[in-house]
């Protein structure tokens, strides 16, 4: 068994962020009318093709760009039909996207969310995405029932609180989204050297970045090993060493914390608190950024051992694997040589409720295993 173990103070150091050329996408802004665009492709209405405004039935729209291969977009939607039955109709939501339309049924196939969801879906879209510029998803467009654009916005940012803003005029107080443009991702950390052989860096969180971890850099690749955490919480960083850069690999129910302030680690569970208003506040403020590039001689083994002295460094913390009896279920087959239960062949089905998985169908009993193990 392996338990995440974390020491109670915090120094994070931060690097001057200098070497790639990059700029905020332009495009339509808070304030700009948007045109009544014909839009050719939807896919779960009426009518293949309808004209923009006619989505917008009440004061507010939501263009909520997506992508099916994102899984966090794609969680969201059972969350924006809730808020959209609890104004009554007043905020319309309309799911964009630049894959196909055949890309789209397909996946509605297997994912019961998009299955099941009452939104119409604009597809093969170029047009709106050339008005709203953006790097990644999901990006959320309001327009107002005037065609005004009054926010542009991270899911996170579609909250209740925030729609009650809108409607008392006060959309000002609402965090905007901006995305870099001519950043790249598989380019190491920019910190303005390249003639190097040797290299850790830990920096602040860089915005409007995303978040992701790769190991697969441009150019250089046949001679060194390299790790590269954008924009990752402290625990996901730990999770990153612990398991030779898979960080789902440790569940929460293997982690244990002895600090101070859990809030520094895991986000509250109910925002706001008196620290953070809400999840995108608790990310600008524990999220950080770490590369590790070595020679390819390193074995995988010293390579993750030498992340992990990095981390437990730069971050004056201490986590090791320790060994402890917990309480815990088993899963045992009486009769290995006989399954009791099998599928009828159908496809895998996922039902949510609210963005939380409910029920699985047709799926390996491994998955089952692994869904448990998230939650203590």
């Amino acid at each position: 068994m392996k338990t995440l173990h974390i020491g109670l103070f915090l120094i994070v150091m931060a690097a001057k962020l200098i070497g790639q050329n990059i700029e905020m996408k332009k495009g339509l802004a808070v304030g700009d009318k948007v045109p009544d665009v014909l839009l050719k492709s939807v896919f779960n209405y009426k009518k293949d093709k309808e004209q923009l405004y006619n989505f917008n039935k009440g004061q507010l729209l939501l263009i909520d760009f997506f992508g099916t291969w994102c899984g966090s977009c794609v969680t969201a939607f059972p969350k924006m039909e809730k808020l959209q039955k609890k104004f009554n109709d007043k905020i319309s939501v309309l799911p964009v996207t630049s894959e196909s339309r055949q890309i789209l049924a397909n996946f509605a196939k297997k994912n019961h969310i998009v299955r099941a969801s009452q939104f119409p879906f604009v597809t093969d879209d170029t047009l709106l995405s050339s008005f709203f510029n953006h790097e990644f998803v999901p990006h959320v467009v309001w327009i107002d029932s005037k065609g005004i654009v009054q926010a542009i916005t991270s899911d996170l940012q579609v909250t209740e609180e925030n729609i009650k803003k809108f409607f008392a005029n006060d959309a000002r107080g609402i965090t905007q989204k901006m995305d870099l443009v001519g950043y790249d991702f598989r380019m190491f950390l920019p910190t303005g050297d390249s003639n190097f052989m040797f290299r850790s860096a830990f920096t602040k969180k860089i915005a409007a970045a995303g978040a992701y971890y790769t190991g697969a850099p441009p150019g250089r690749a046949l001679n060194i090993k390299r790790l590269t955490a954008v924009n990752q919480s402290i625990l996901n960083l730990y999770k990153l060493a612990f398991n030779n850069g898979a960080s789902h690999s440790t569940s929460k129910n293997r982690l244990l914390l002895s600090v101070k302030d859990s809030t520094d680690y895991l986000p509250p569970e109910n925002f706001p608190t008196t620290k953070y208003n809400n999840l995108g506040d608790w990310t600008e403020q524990n999220t950080y950024c770490y590369e590790l590039i070595l020679p390819e001689y390193f074995t995988n083994e010293q390579f993750y051992a030498a992340m992990m002295d990095d981390l437990n460094r730069y971050l004056k913390s201490k986590a090791k694997i320790v060994k402890r009896k917990i309480p815990c279920w088993t899963i045992i087959v009486e009769d290995s040589g006989y399954i009791r239960f099998t599928t009828k062949g159908n496809i895998e089905k996922y039902t949510f409720n609210n963005a939380y998985l409910e029920k699985l169908e047709n799926v390996p009993i491994e998955a089952l295993v692994k869904l448990l193990n998230r939650y203590k």
